[in-house]
């Protein structure tokens, strides 16, 4: 068949266009890595923008720090590209050379089953996921010394919210991993999930088929999301309690907000639950709940455990009153006034384009008040089921003699309402509950595994994650349908398999008939020939009309997308190299000349310039706590309740510690300021815990620590409700291992 000369330069056009195609994927999954990798910086540096003291020049240096610094190697744009592109160009690359020399060597069809050619992609985007993982892990994690011996001392009970002071003689640091550790758990969490879902669709299809399908097995699916969301919220919550450091500071900064709970009441629960606050003791820790007995107008004595126990009720439900059923509506109802504030602007701003119709704008606003509902059920939940397992109901049930109110306080009260709070998702539409639950699941994972560990097991995390991203890329190829939620969808449009697979070969193709097998010359060699072959009239006069995409308006379309993918790339480039004159441009036509604002600076080595009194602020309460481990056999007391100082006023403290058994004894201190937020604006100038401390049999020594609060923390508006800070200190008995490295020895 013969074409005329004027189709000959469109169709040329047309090849070059499909032969671009192909990478389309690549760039998308570049460009989308890049997004996600700079948006969270440039919003962090225009916060940093009025904070900072920094000149002009400082702040164009770090916005194009921002700009640029995913062009490497080793970021995550590039592995993203890596993975994508790899699963994508490598299966074509090479059915296509085994197809050239199948041809040279023989003249008959080579077969392929599809089990073999899926197990081929999926081998391919395996080695593809390790090598974007190696690409993300080439930089060294160095960390200073004090974190890896937080690390390394998984036993110290002070670490839950202070930082492990270092010690001077410990210089041995271990190689450690774990930079990816969020990214793989994410892709783990997500292959689990499109497993299950595959496995329940062949469940399902399987029953059905021998009309053994029942009622229950109709309502899985929607309890399934529910119970994931479920376990996890608990997980989280736990953590939020007893383990915070565990958590993203944004996420506990949220979970908090939502709570509305006094800090100090949270330590208490946290004391308890380390022995420390102990009922019917006198421990020293009464200071920190009668406090809040004066803030509330409460009697005193409820915050002294040696003479009440437990926490009366009243105290938890922070001034509303001693009903626990009044306290659950009383926090329904401010939680749904704070969601409400967040839910319904969101709904509004997402739904804007569509904003056309009354119907529209109440439809936005019934899912913000579901949403709402959702999250004040979730706060409410939480708070009743602390109550009846503490008061109301678990002593009712259980003996105090079995079940005593210091077990209850110390963790079985709280657990009641991580277990619980989490079955407010019942709330949420289906929908809803199915992307809660695919959010929150990976950060209860998190929680429970290690953030950083010794990289000699790092080969395990580098399977994990290319298993994961093999399972998932296979699943979008075959079945996109079951990688579910806004992740499917976007990894569905990036990698662009739905419109791909078509030309890539009949095999892939999924809802038509089943094909056995794939023949590697003619399925291969000639349907795959559009992307790389010049031969290409003979493929349009076959395709043109099977290909939906391959319309002209299409391919307009595809090559736009591109332009626009390269052009922003460039001018993201052109803009960091260029910002420097264009902002000097802007400073002389507006007069703005980036005037410098002081706020609160670590590691500048002037501590002088940061000791000036604020004295037009309040003045905070500190006040001190002190405890030991079970194998120390010291007393460690504050010499002071408390003390009243400034912001950026200096104040000095005294503990005292007595060695009551019969031998010399070294010992460690750690520290924690509560609350956790405070830590940044706590400056010591000088402490007993800089260095170990070894008192002889029977010695007693004084103990000072100098310190400050820093100036900035009145211009704070995050510390505008925090009164009293609380410095807790906890000394562990250590000693000299066999390398010289003074270790504390567990409790």
């Amino acid at each position: 068949m013969k074409v005329s000369g004027s189709m000959e330069p469109a169709l040329r056009r047309r090849h070059g266009t499909d032969n671009v195609r192909v990478f389309k994927p690549l760039l998308r999954a570049y460009a989308l890595g890049y997004l996600s990798s700079v948006t969270p910086k440039l919003v962090s540096y225009v916060r940093q923008l009025r904070n900072k003291d920094w000149t002009a020049r400082q702040k164009l240096q770090e916005l194009a720090k921002v700009l640029t610094g995913p062009f490497r190697l080793n970021s995550f744009p590039t592995a993203c590209a890596s993975l994508v592109g790899g699963s994508t160009l490598l299966p074509i690359g090479l059915y296509r050379l085994c197809a050239l020399i199948t041809a040279a060597l023989s003249k008959s069809d080579v077969q392929i089953s599809q089990k073999l050619d899926r197990l081929i992609r999926f081998v391919i985007t395996f080695l593809s996921g390790w090598f974007s993982f190696q690409l993300l892990n080439r930089n060294r994690i160095c960390l200073p010394i004090e974190d890896v011996r937080a690390i390394r001392n998984s036993t110290d009970q002070g670490k839950d919210h202070g930082q492990i002071m270092a010690n001077p003689l410990e210089h041995h640091r271990p190689e450690l991993a774990g930079r990816t550790m969020d990214l793989t758990i994410y892709m783990v969490t997500r292959a689990v999930d499109a497993v299950a879902c595959v496995a329940w669709g062949r469940w399902s299809r399987r029953r059905r088929a021998q009309n053994r399908w029942t009622t229950v097995e109709s309502l899985v699916p929607g309890f399934a999301d529910a119970a994931v969301f479920a376990m996890s919220a608990s997980v989280v919550m736990w953590a939020w309690f007893y383990l915070p450091e565990r958590l993203p500071r944004t996420y506990e900064k949220w979970i908090g907000e939502a709570a509305q709970v006094d800090s100090r009441l949270i330590e208490a629960l946290r004391r308890v639950r380390r022995g420390v606050f102990v009922y019917g003791k006198d421990t020293g820790q009464a200071p920190l709940l009668q406090s809040m007995c004066k803030d509330y107008n409460w009697p005193e004595v409820w915050g002294d455990p040696a003479k009440v126990a437990p926490i009366p009720c009243e105290m938890v439900h922070m001034g509303c009153g001693p009903s626990c059923e009044k306290h659950a509506l009383y926090r329904f109802a401010k939680t749904f006034k704070f969601a409400c504030a967040t839910y319904i602007p969101l709904q509004i701003v997402f739904r804007l384009r569509r904003m056309k119709s009354a119907t529209a704008l109440r439809r936005a606003l019934s899912d913000a008040a579901q949403s709402s509902a959702f999250l004040a059920s979730f706060v409410s939940l939480f708070y009743y089921s602390v109550c009846l397992a503490r008061t109301r109901i678990g002593p009712k049930i259980f003996d105090a003699k079995i079940i005593t109110p210091m077990m209850w306080d110390s963790g079985l009260c709280v657990g009641a309402g991580c277990l619980m709070c989490g079955w407010s998702i019942l709330v949420e539409k289906t929908r809803k509950r199915q992307e809660l639950a695919l959010f929150v699941a990976p950060r209860a994972a998190a929680t429970v595994l290690p953030r950083l560990y010794d990289k000699k097991y790092q080969s395990r995390e580098r399977v994990a994650f290319a298993v994961s991203a093999a399972i998932l890329i296979t699943c979008l190829r075959e079945r996109p349908s079951m990688v579910r939620g806004v992740f499917g969808r976007i990894t569905s449009s990036v990698t662009m398999f739905s419109r791909l697979i078509p030309s890539l070969g009949r095999s892939a193709l999924t809802g038509m008939i089943p094909q056995r097998s794939i023949y590697l010359r003619k399925s291969v060699f000639e349907v795959e020939r559009r992307y790389f072959s010049k031969n290409f009239l003979l493929h349009e006069q076959r395709n043109s009309a099977a290909a939906p995409f391959n319309t002209p308006e299409s391919q307009k379309r595809n090559t736009s997308t591109m332009y626009y993918t390269i052009s922003m790339i460039l001018g993201t480039v052109a803009l960091a190299y260029g910002s420097v004159p264009l902002y000097k441009m802007i400073c002389q036509q507006t007069g703005w000349g980036g005037q410098p604002i002081l706020t609160h600076r670590t590691g500048d080595g002037d501590t002088s310039a940061r000791v000036t009194p604020v004295t037009d602020s309040r003045r905070l309460r500190i006040t001190f706590n002190g405890s030991v481990s079970d194998v120390l056999p010291w007393k460690f007391t504050p010499q002071q309740r408390e003390v009243r100082v400034l912001p950026g006023e200096t104040a000095l403290a005294f503990y005292t510690a007595t060695n009551k058994g019969p031998h010399d004894i070294i010992g460690v201190a750690t520290y924690s300021v509560t609350p956790g937020q405070v830590a940044p604006y706590f400056s010591k100038i000088q402490c007993f815990c800089f260095e170990e401390q070894k008192l002889n049999a029977g010695e007693s020594v004084d103990m000072p620590v100098f310190f400050f609060i820093d100036p900035d923390f009145a211009t704070d508006p995050n510390m505008r409700g925090i009164d009293t800070i609380t410095l807790s200190y906890t000394f562990f008995k250590a000693k000299y291992d066999d390398n010289g490295v003074l270790t504390p020895i567990a409790s």
